[in-house]
């Protein structure tokens, strides 16, 4: 597999402040976000919902209230269990802030 593939080529936030925050509404049970990696750090809070991140070789049921760190540059997926809501906040960042 090659990883620079992978790679999300957008930044986050200005040149000045690194920063992103953005909420994710799926009420459908539809949510997938395929493998990716960016040099930033990613917060994820799950408000509502069930679903999964895959990190590298790993997976970890995501529900209500979890709260999940990714770290820079890590391969990661997030998909919600088929048919049931995930409702979340992504907090997007640069090491360096």
């Amino acid at each position: 597999m090659n990883s620079l593939s992978y790679h999300e080529s957008h930044s986050h936030g200005p040149l000045g402040l690194p920063f992103q925050a953005f909420s994710q509404e799926d009420p459908y049970g539809q949510y997938f976000v395929p493998y990716h990696w960016h040099e930033e750090v990613e917060i994820l809070v799950i408000e509502r919902g069930n679903g999964r991140l895959y990190l590298g070789a790993d997976f970890f049921s995501l529900k209500t209230g979890s709260i999940c760190l990714i770290p820079a540059n890590a391969l990661h997926l997030v998909t919600c269990e088929i048919g049931e809501a995930l409702d979340f906040y992504a907090i997007v960042f640069h090491p360096d802030l």
